[in-house]
Formats: structure tokens, sequence, C-alpha cells
């Protein structure tokens, strides 16, 4: 029937969705952090599901950098935030300074986002996660606090900016990155390797 088949497609369109979903939590406080924030850059179109009951679509710019911003209201508590097609996703950033609660979001899994170029999140109180080991477009990644990231680092041959630090837990050598004109790895990464 026409009701099986819809179901039949909507769990299957669901699932190929699925694998494209970059998410967020934002601890939305009526009193403290009514509005979430982050700045994107790509190159296709976005659903932007900011957890209430909003959707949102956008192109994204392959050269300009845009702030996405969504103010809640009512009761306080965790909105789940989702970006369709997060795979269109180059770039991803805070305000990269930090100091902000609309900037105080929680990346699930940085692997969806998997044609990143740019990733940045340095304001404090958050914590993302998810691996970056396939994530081989990277050029620049700041990922510091309480973050819970993680991967082997020794492909992401396209690296020139690497600053992570705080809880994460990456691995692998530096070896064959020759294109890194900043390093800064402390905190729980086990990296090794030389660049001579």
């Amino acid at each position: 029937s026409s009701e099986f088949a819809n179901k039949i497609f909507g769990i299957s369109l669901r699932l190929i969705k699925e694998d494209t979903i970059g998410q967020f939590t934002f601890p939305y406080d009526s009193s403290t952090a009514t509005t979430v924030e982050f700045r994107m850059r790509g190159n296709g179109d976005i659903i932007i599901e900011w957890g209430d009951g909003v959707s949102e679509s956008y192109t994204l710019s392959p050269t300009v950098t845009t702030n996405y911003t969504h103010t809640y209201t009512g009761t306080s508590g965790t909105k789940n935030i989702n970006i369709v097609n997060s795979k269109y996703v180059t770039l991803l950033t805070d305000n990269e300074s930090g100091g902000d609660n609309k900037y105080k979001w929680n990346l699930v899994d940085i692997d969806k986002f998997r044609n990143l170029t740019r990733f940045i999140h340095v304001q404090s109180g958050h914590t993302d996660s998810g691996s970056i080991t396939n994530l081989i477009n990277l050029t620049s990644l700041f990922w510091t606090g309480s973050n819970t990231g993680s991967g082997n680092i020794t492909n992401l041959v396209n690296l020139t900016y690497l600053n992570w630090q705080g809880n994460n837990t990456g691995s692998g050598s530096i070896t064959n990155l020759t294109n890194l004109t900043y390093l800064a790895w402390t905190g729980n990464n086990t990296g090794s390797g030389s660049i001579t």
C-alpha cells in the first residue's frame, strides 16, 4: 500500500540523511544563555534544526564566513541542534576568542563534518567529541578545553596549524606533516614524531 511504501521509504531516507547530520547540544538557560551561534563556510545547501521545532534552510558560501544564530524562549533546558548535510561545511568556528555563552555549544561528533578544512572551538565550558582521523582536508585545528576529541593525525598532511590541548586524546605521528607552521599539542594527547 502507499502507506506502507511511505513508511519504508521514509525510514530509508532518514537513514541516508543520518550519515550527514552534524549534531550539537546547547545548554539553553533563560537567564544567562538564550542565544546560540556558530560560524560556518562551505559549499552546498544545509538545514539547521534548532531543537525547538524551528528548521531553517541555508546555502553556504565557500568564501564568506556567516554567523548562524538562534534565540530560544521558554523553560531552560538542553537543546539538540542538527545540521543536515553537514558534509558541505568546510569551516566551523566559534568567535575564536571565547568569553561568550552563545558559543558554549557542544559538538557531538566531529566526524560528521567530513570535509572540514578549519575547526576552532576555544570557548570554555563546552565538551566536544569525535575523531578527526578521517578529516583529511583539515588545514587548521584549534581545539582546547574540556573536549574529549580523539583521532590519529598521521595522515592529516594538509595541516598547517595544530593547537590541540585539554582532555583530548589525539595520537599519531607528526613526521609527515611537513606543512605545519604552528604546533601546540599537550594535555592527554600522545603524539610522536618530529619534523626536520
